[in-house]
């Protein structure tokens, strides 16, 4: 494919980049890639993206995009950090996160391409993305109206991402939706986990279901997460 090209998720797309969507083999290389698109010394904004095997892949407006050649990134200057391997295919990623990045639900402070990155990292290896790099927009969203009055309207919040909760579905992704609802159990933010059925390609939370089953009519148990922090 042309090296330029932005590339949408698809089957078609994903079989054509070849072993980063082939289920089994080796473990896929995966990196992640900051580059500075503004502010100012010691607030600094950026845009970052996901690379599994040589093959970018980004949040923006349109939804989650391809391309071959960190093309997000426009030719500015870009920092490149390795985050290991992982056994998961960019097709089972594709299942697991296409639903809460939809094309057009993108919001410049509270559905980015930092939140992407961040849950994209934290399913294909259980690591979170340096929390520097969303600074600038969790500011923001403190200050979302006068970020409004400052733009001149030019940014406004998105309907589309008003129910989006990334340490929810960070949470989900590490540790699976029907372990952490045993006994009503709680988010970071307090509130209530909905069970959300995994995807089979994943397999998050598969045990903690089959488990659940097997206890029949026996009461839940109340159970406090305690999540590792780095």
């Amino acid at each position: 494919p042309n090296p330029t090209l932005h590339l949408p998720l698809s089957p078609h797309s994903l079989c054509a980049m070849g072993g980063a969507a082939v289920k089994g083999g080796k473990p896929r290389n995966v990196e992640v890639v900051v580059s500075e698109i503004g502010g100012v010394p010691g607030c600094k904004a950026y845009h970052s993206s996901v690379v599994v095997q040589g093959v970018e892949y980004y949040f923006c407006p349109d939804g989650i995009l391809t391309s071959m050649d960190l093309a997000s990134h426009e030719g500015r200057t870009v920092r490149r950090k390795s985050f290991g391997s992982t056994p998961e295919t960019v097709v089972a990623m594709e299942d697991r996160l296409t639903p809460y990045f939809l094309p057009g639900s993108y919001d410049l402070l509270r559905k980015n391409c930092n939140s992407f990155s961040d849950a994209a990292l934290c399913f294909l290896t259980g690591k979170r993305l340096d929390k520097k790099y969303r600074h600038m927009e969790q500011l923001g969203q403190r200050c979302a109206p006068l970020l409004t009055t400052l733009s001149r309207g030019e940014y406004r919040p998105n309907p589309l991402a008003d129910n989006f909760d990334l340490e929810k579905l960070c949470t989900d992704l590490r540790f699976g939706p029907a372990w952490a609802n045993q006994g009503g159990g709680q988010t970071l933010d307090g509130g209530k986990a909905e069970a959300v059925a995994p995807s089979p390609a994943s397999g998050f939370g598969a045990a903690a279901s089959a488990a659940s089953r097997t206890r029949g009519s026996m009461p839940p148990l109340a159970r406090i997460l305690i999540l590792p922090f780095k």
